[in-house]
Formats: C-alpha cells, structure tokens, sequence
C-alpha cells in the first residue's frame, strides 16, 4: 500500500514519516531546499520523547519535485493506495491542474489541509473524482528544511463531505468502506485516525477555531496562549467566531446551536496549544502567504454572498493581507 502525498510541508512530512516508519510504501511532492536536503542527507523525524530517525529516499521513500519525475511514483498505483494533498489551501488549485492526468489514474483522493470549501476547488478540474476530507490535531514543525518535528499528539478524523453527493461518482462503496484500509494503517503509524460520518460539521469545528486563534495571533505576534492573556483579544475571538457561526448558521450547516459551544472550544484549544505559534504566524515570520483566503477570508466570501455582518473578519482579513504586502516589499 503507498501513500502519495501532494505538498511535503510540515503534516505532509510527519504523516509520511510515520507512515514510512510504521512499515508502508512513501512518495512526495517536495521542492526547494526541504527536497534537497532529504534528498542529499535524508529526512530527519523527531518524535515526541524527543528521538530522532532519518529516513533516506529509497524505493520504500521516494520524493518528486515536478511533474516528470512523477511519472514514475504514479506508473504502478493501485486502488488500494491513496492520494493525499497535503499542501497549503492557496495550493490546491496548482496541484491539482499540474498533476489532473496523474490523478485520474484514481477515481478518488483526499485533502489533508486546514480551509473550508478546498473540495470545491478539485471538483471544478476534476467533478468525477471523489474527494475525500480529512482534519488532524496532531502538531508539526518544520524545524529546517529536512528536519520534521512531531510537536503533539493528536487525532485524526476523516470522512466523506456532501458536495461528492452533487455530482456522478463511480465509486462503488461507501466511503466508510473506501477508508477501512486507510483507517488501518492510520492507526498502524499511531496517527489516531476515527472515520466521521459528518465531516463537513467537524471541519467547520475547527475553521470556528482557526478563525478565534489564527489571523489573530498572527497579527499580534502572540503565542496561542497569550490570547487568553487580555480581555481585548478575548472579544475579538468571540466576535470572530459569532460572525463565522452566523454564516454557518446561513448556509445550513449542521452545527451546535449556542456559538458559545465554539468559543469555549476554542479557548481550551489556546490554552492546551498556550506555547505554540500558529501555522499563520509562522508563515508571516517566513516570509511565506498565509491561507488567509480559505479561513477568516472564506467567511467574508461567504458573508458577503449571503449578506451575514462579518466585519471583524474582515478586518483580521485585511490585516493580514496587509502584512503579508508588507513582507513583500
């Protein structure tokens, strides 16, 4: 069984690692000096008691870096082996037109990023494949290139989201049923994987989480934790998270019907992650776009299309946007 992971980034790297180290075949789209460094000395995993391993490219590890080296990762795919795109949302849209003749080669593949409406965007080039979602907890630094750290323990829930249900599918199963040698082999590689029968409830969980924490503390320069520190930031979360509850609310999706239930989540999420700088942070301190787009900007989209108040959004929206202008200058 192989695992292809679209997007070798910090979850893409730790999942391949795992996977890797729990006995399965391994193949990634990888560029810059993260590939080459795994190429020149190998990848380096640090698990979480601190034990490092490094995994060498090999027939069982393969890297690619454009689509002509891909080529040969794809030749001998089978249904039973799985496309996963790991990259950053903004992504997406690259990957999947790159890559659409090597994609075909299956009739389904999974998204394994933070953002909502990402399936959306495969089903514009490819509306016959089925697209499965996934969402992890589980943490992941890059600490340099060709260095992966698991920075904490987490779960992993994966399912299939209702927009499969708008078009034609040839897939013959469930997708319970698709998943059960993937949900094996999660649990293999100790990445906590459970199968959810409402995912698209589950991803909207954590945008509400994304939305309280991410363009906020990236704004700021805080830590998770250091949110919860002041009242002013504490009722930009709220308001955050009120307005983006509001547009789920307008869509139909099937969420708790108190937007406190959410608030609270997220603060336990802050205070658990206290320490740690948010994937949007980090991506302004590398100089990096964030995907600003596909979380508080997503529900400014969506506010606007059906006329919902969404102003704070808008503002961390556009702060962030601002920011990542500035690094560009």
């Amino acid at each position: 069984m192989k695992f292809i992971f679209l997007g070798m980034g910090a979850i893409g790297s730790l999942f391949a690692a795992k996977l890797y180290n729990a006995g399965y075949n391994v193949a990634g789209l990888c560029r810059g000096s993260h590939y080459e460094r795994i190429v020149d000395e190998g990848l380096v995993f640090e698990d979480l008691n601190g034990y490092c391993t490094n995994i060498e490219c090999s027939r069982q590890f393969q890297l690619f870096n454009d689509l002509d080296s891909a080529y040969t990762v794809f030749e001998d795919i089978t249904k039973d082996d799985w496309i996963i795109i790991t990259s950053k949302a903004y992504s997406v849209s690259n990957i999947v037109n790159n890559y659409q003749t090597l994609i075909k080669k299956q009739d389904f593949i999974m998204l394994l990023q933070n953002g909502i409406g990402n399936e959306g965007i495969v089903k514009k080039t490819l509306p016959y494949c089925t697209v499965f979602r996934a969402t992890t907890t589980n943490g992941a630094f890059l600490k340099q290139p060709g260095y992966i750290k698991h920075t904490g323990q987490g779960f992993t829930k994966i399912g299939y989201p209702g927009i499969n249900n708008r078009y034609k599918s040839d897939m013959a199963v469930s997708g319970r049923d698709k998943t059960k040698l993937l949900i094996q082999s999660f649990s293999n590689a100790d990445l906590n994987p459970e199968y959810v029968e409402d995912i698209d409830s589950i991803l909207w969980e954590k945008i509400f989480i994304n939305v309280g924490i991410n363009a906020l503390a990236a704004t700021r320069g805080l830590k998770n934790g250091e949110l919860l520190e002041h009242s002013e930031t504490k009722n930009i979360m709220k308001k955050a998270i009120k307005e983006a509850w509001n547009v789920a609310k307008a869509k139909n999706v099937e969420i708790k019907e108190d937007p406190e239930y959410y608030i609270n989540l997220t603060f336990d999420v802050a205070k658990k992650t206290a320490h740690n700088k948010n994937s949007m942070l980090q991506d302004l301190m590398r100089n990096k776009p964030t995907e600003i787009n596909f979380i508080n900007g997503k529900i400014v989209e969506y506010g606007h299309k059906m006329n919902v108040y969404v102003e704070m959004n808008e503002k961390l929206t556009q702060k962030i946007k601002k920011m990542e202008q500035e690094n560009k200058s």
